[in-house]
């Protein structure tokens, strides 16, 4: 049998929105998340709310399959962290101009 490596599957786009607010919420949560159309959804409405975006494959694949307001696994914890931690500093970078 042929396998070819451009199958669907790996054409499936995956995203995921999260939030985080410091003293409020004890872990991040997903907000948003899925495949497909869904995630192609998901990027555009940040992009068009001028919401930053972080590109991480693998991340997104594990966090679109939690339903929204579900915090993340905590062996997603550090990469999150260091994501929001650059986000973060893109935004006060932004601000200062």
């Amino acid at each position: 049998m042929d396998v070819k490596s451009d199958s669907k599957q790996e054409k499936l786009k995956y995203a995921a929105a999260i939030r985080y607010r410091s003293g409020i919420d004890a872990s991040p949560v997903v907000l948003a998340a899925g495949r497909g159309k869904i995630a192609e959804t998901i990027i555009k409405l940040a992009d068009e709310a001028g919401i930053p975006n972080h590109i991480e494959p693998a991340l997104a694949k594990v966090l679109s399959e939690l339903e929204p307001g579900t915090p993340i696994p905590e062996d997603t914890y550090q990469l999150v962290a260091q994501i929001l931690a650059f986000i973060w500093s893109l935004d006060k970078n932004y601000h200062k101009k």
